[in-house]
């Protein structure tokens, strides 16, 4: 059965510049009903660009214990990502999101993601295009089918700033009954961003059931045997002269754990820099 899910929001990073670094961490808080009391994570992220390719890696490291005395659950996660930019408008990217188990009486040790995409867009303007995903699971697989879009409006010098909407489809497909409470699932995504002056303001939403979703680009798996019913979140980030920026976000789920409902709050804090 897959534990956890890997939860960190990983920022996306200018093609402009030459790299950029990030850490993170944060903190996972369940319902007195669930059977899992607390969760810690962190990681870091990093990427290169160097024209046309730019090449992103994440490492990251969770633990979680149990109140029904179960042995403590230990994640570890390496995810590789290599773009490659044609012309100034299209990117292509493939990659792998790798995760290493370690639980005792827990037979399966490692599951692996692999991923594509391609991405049309106009700098400031907007962005559309998809991504697949095969999610390789022990005795099972999902493949998950997410086109998405998004475009920017409003007027950055402005007292309101400008904004950006974006939103993806999800379409996830399960090998095998069994592993989830059905074999197919719709979800969508959808985020709101607000960029005034030093600060970036970002209201989010899951909506739909789903079941061993991919998220955050290949970053985040949720790979645990739950069935997530909605989320919803806030961050803000402040960015500082040096191309440095600090970024709080907080985020709560409704998911069925057995055959009953839990939530689950996550908060997490990261900093990066760019140079």
């Amino acid at each position: 059965m897959k534990r956890l899910v890997t939860l960190s929001i990983i920022a996306t990073s200018s093609i402009f510049g030459a790299s950029s670094a990030m850490m993170f961490g944060g903190y996972l808080d369940y319902s007195s009903n669930s059977i899992k009391d607390k969760g810690y994570y962190g990681g870091i992220y990093y990427s290169y660009f160097t024209s046309p390719y730019k090449l992103e890696l994440d490492v990251e490291h969770m633990e979680l214990s149990y109140k029904n005395g179960s042995p403590k659950y230990k994640q570890s996660d390496l995810t590789v990502v290599g773009n490659y930019y044609l012309g100034y408008n299209t990117a292509f990217k493939l990659g792998i999101h790798n995760i290493f188990i370690d639980q005792e009486n827990n037979p399966n040790k490692y599951d692996n993601i692999i991923f594509a995409g391609i991405t049309h867009y106009k700098t400031y303007k907007y962005n559309f295009g998809f991504d697949i995903y095969r999610s390789d699971y022990d005795g099972f697989n999902v493949v998950q089918f997410s086109p998405r879009g998004g475009f920017n409006f409003g007027n950055y010098k402005s007292k309101l700033g400008s904004f950006y909407l974006g939103g993806q489809l999800n379409f996830i497909d399960i090998s095998k009954v069994g592993y989830a409470n059905k074999t197919d699932y719709i979800n969508l995504d959808l985020k709101l961003q607000n960029f005034n002056g030093p600060f970036t303001t970002e209201l989010f939403t899951s909506l739909g059931k789903n079941s061993y979703k991919v998220a955050n680009n290949g970053f985040s798996v949720y790979n645990l045997k739950e069935e997530y019913k909605y989320t919803y979140g806030a961050s803000v980030a402040y960015k500082f002269k040096n191309k440095s920026s600090l970024k709080a976000t907080i985020s709560k789920s409704k998911l069925t754990e057995g055959n009953k409902d839990i939530k689950t709050n996550n908060y997490m804090l990261s900093f990066s820099k760019s140079w």
